[in-house]
């Protein structure tokens, strides 16, 4: 009971942590194949890289469906520092040619550029308010690390490029991009190093090995507690005798060896052999070697099954005698039960070895 409630305990975990990271999403999706460059590299949109850097900072942002005419977006969140900057504007225009399926370069489609000063325009909500801090080419600290802790990659030359009037250029940001992907092999997102960006996946994997072994645990125990179950019912299905037999082995005239072998009656047979009282487990029990059933299956403690047939019968050197030879007794050796002296004080007369003749 205990193994389930920490499991159940440990889901709850598990299931909150992966709630916080799926966040809400919006219009993220690119109208055609304009923007593809951008998300056969980072597997995402720029819509979706612009949400997910708002986000950041007010969880409940998602991107809508922009307007044509520019800024595309405000910053207008009561916590500004995740687009007070210019990488979440170079981030929006992307977004708006993304949506609007611009920038192709084919027939003169250059895409959507920002004239001179419309990044101050997003910056203020068109002079209502004024964002801060505000800061050019980088993130604030504590926003980075929100950025390197959610593994939202954004290229390094969106952190590089920049316009002091304000503008932006499409094509300039999609060529310098393209070109350095190539040159760079794809590896243009170095401004987290590998532990902040492995950081959030290594604890949800974490949670979930944690979660695997508490379910193989309890199928562990449930599976051992059934198997108990079982064999204790099987067990008790068939009856169970246990009985010693006197047997002694000799060489002519010399006893070689003599005591007590312990046999029981085979799960199997459903009643016990002649001449034995059923009783509990752990009584003692003795049977002289001419009640053995031949046809009583009998078996030792190894579970070798020995025959009741007449003759001797041999298991890993031990003689029962059966049959014509049980006529044939000798001393059984020591009594295993409490024998006391008789109320007339003498002894119990002398038994010599009897040999047939």
């Amino acid at each position: 009971m205990l193994a389930v409630i920490s499991t159940l305990y440990v889901l709850g975990n598990l299931l909150q942590l992966v709630s916080s990271q799926m966040a809400r999403t919006g219009d993220t999706p690119c109208k055609g194949t304009s923007l593809d460059w951008y998300t056969s590299v980072l597997g995402i949109t720029p819509c979706r890289t612009y949400e997910m850097l708002r986000q950041i900072c007010d969880p409940t942002y998602i991107v809508g469906v922009m307007p044509t005419t520019t800024p595309p977006d405000l910053c207008d969140s009561q916590v500004s520092g995740c687009c007070c900057n210019s990488i979440a504007f170079a981030l929006s225009m992307l977004c708006l040619n993304c949506q609007q399926g611009n920038g192709t370069g084919l027939q003169g489609d250059t895409g959507i550029d920002a004239g001179a000063g419309v990044y101050q325009e997003y910056l203020t909500q068109f002079g209502k308010a004024q964002c801060s801090p505000e800061v050019n080419q980088s993130l604030p600290i504590d926003i980075q690390s929100g950025v390197c802790n959610e593994s939202i990659r954004i290229d390094d030359d969106l952190y590089n490029l920049f316009w002091e009037d304000g503008s932006w250029l499409y094509m300039d940001t999609k060529d310098t991009m393209m070109t350095n992907f190539v040159a760079r092999k794809n590896n243009t997102f170095t401004h987290c190093d590998s532990s902040a960006r492995l950081e959030t996946r290594t604890i949800v994997g974490a949670v979930l090995a944690g979660v695997m072994g508490a379910l193989l645990l309890i199928a562990s125990m449930s599976y051992c507690y059934r198997r108990r179950r079982i064999v204790a019912q099987k067990l008790a299905a068939f009856p169970f005798y246990g009985f010693p037999v006197a047997r002694e082995q000799s060489s002519g005239d010399t006893i070689t060896s003599r005591g007590i072998s312990f046999f029981s009656v085979l799960p199997g047979t459903k009643s016990p052999p002649p001449n034995i009282e059923e009783r509990p487990r752990g009584t003692p029990l003795l049977m002289s070697t001419n009640s053995i059933s031949p046809e009583a299956p009998i078996q030792d403690a190894s579970n070798q099954i020995i025959s009741g047939a007449d003759g001797i019968v041999d298991v890993r050197g031990l003689f029962v005698e059966t049959g014509a030879q049980s006529d044939r007794h000798h001393d059984a050796g020591p009594v295993i039960i409490h024998v006391q002296r008789s109320n007339s004080g003498r002894l119990p007369p002398a038994y010599g070895k009897l040999l047939r003749r």
